[in-house]
């Protein structure tokens, strides 16, 4: 595990699930036009699966729980549409940082 900020420990062998769940669950729900944006902004972000109490989002960054990911898969995977759609709407209100959802997760 590798630390992610300073206190929570990332579970990386977890980490190729969230990018499965965009690509599987996520993309295939989106318009061409919210596809498009996704595609370069994915790239960007970084995402992890860590060991603690709940999901954290930063500008660009977000953080899924273990607890979430043990859950199931359909759990898991509104965790991650959850989490993903603050990061858009603060990469979309920036420099306000908006503690908001993006429209296209609703």
């Amino acid at each position: 595990m590798e630390k992610y900020h300073t206190y929570y420990k990332v579970v990386k062998d977890k980490q190729k699930h969230i990018m499965e769940v965009i690509e599987k669950s996520i993309k295939p729900l989106l318009h061409a036009e919210d596809l498009t944006y996704m595609e370069e902004l994915i790239p960007l972000i970084k995402m992890v699966v860590v060991d603690q109490d709940k999901g954290r989002c930063h500008r660009n960054s977000f953080s899924i729980p273990l607890w979430a990911f043990n859950k199931g898969k359909k759990y898991f995977t509104y965790y991650v549409a959850h989490e993903l759609s603050h990061v858009l709407a603060r990469v979309e209100t920036y420099p306000k940082d908006n503690r908001g959802h993006n429209e296209l997760f609703y």
